[in-house]
């Protein structure tokens, strides 16, 4: 399973977004440890943020045709 995380803030630096969205990330961390990442739009006040988990399906419908 992967996790993804946001916030809305009315402030609006990039610095402060970015470390209120890193403890949601980190607390997520066992719904993706393959990967992770962060978007921030500073004029919005938007930071999201997603841990991905690779998955290979071994069965015949994880081929591709």
């Amino acid at each position: 399973m992967c996790g993804l995380s946001g916030i809305l803030s009315t402030n609006k630096n990039k610095s402060y977004l970015s470390d209120l969205i890193n403890p949601f990330l980190n607390s997520l961390h066992h719904r993706g440890p393959d990967s992770n990442g962060i978007f921030i739009d500073e004029n919005k006040g938007v930071a999201l943020g997603h841990n991905r988990l690779s998955i290979l399906d071994l069965s015949p419908m994880g081929t591709s045709q």
